[in-house]
């Protein structure tokens, strides 16, 4: 290779390098700024001690993750919080973990969710004064143990 090429090229993979640098700077700075933001939602959400798991499904525009994936907000081992779940390629991760391209897809969702998240608490409440009441009529038959019907 002639050595005048070399020097183009190297010259040219320089700046690339520096530009993809650059822009390793401003991805890493917005990432951080999404899951801040992300995280004072989910610590919101965690005082409020809802209680309830639900989830939105959402497409990725990347090629690198094709299909359906899901935001949710759920109970993870012993703690609540977001998640990303990637359907086709079954895997869950906490939100902070999730794949970056798929964390930014599922953003804008986050709205959406918290609207299910409202449905669904009222729904659960709901069938909870039902259940409660049922077993109250059940424990309103029981008697006293020893007692003697008169």
């Amino acid at each position: 290779m002639p050595k005048e090429i070399w020097t183009i090229e190297s010259l040219e993979v320089t700046n690339l390098l520096q530009q993809l640098s650059e822009s390793s700077e401003e991805l890493n700075t917005y990432t951080t700024a999404l899951n801040e933001n992300v995280a004072r939602l989910e610590e919101r959400l965690n005082d409020i001690n809802l209680g309830v798991s639900t989830g939105v499904e959402f497409k990725c525009k990347s090629a690198n993750f094709p299909g359906i994936h899901k935001l949710s907000y759920r109970r993870t081992g012993i703690k609540w919080g977001f998640t990303v779940d990637s359907m086709s390629l079954k895997q869950l991760w906490p939100f902070r973990e999730a794949p970056r391209e798929l964390r930014v897809a599922s953003v804008e969702h986050i709205p959406e969710l918290l609207k299910k998240l409202k449905t669904d608490s009222y729904a659960l409440a709901e069938d909870l004064k039902a259940k409660v009441s049922f077993l109250r009529d059940i424990t309103a038959m029981l008697k006293e143990p020893g007692s003697v019907e008169k």
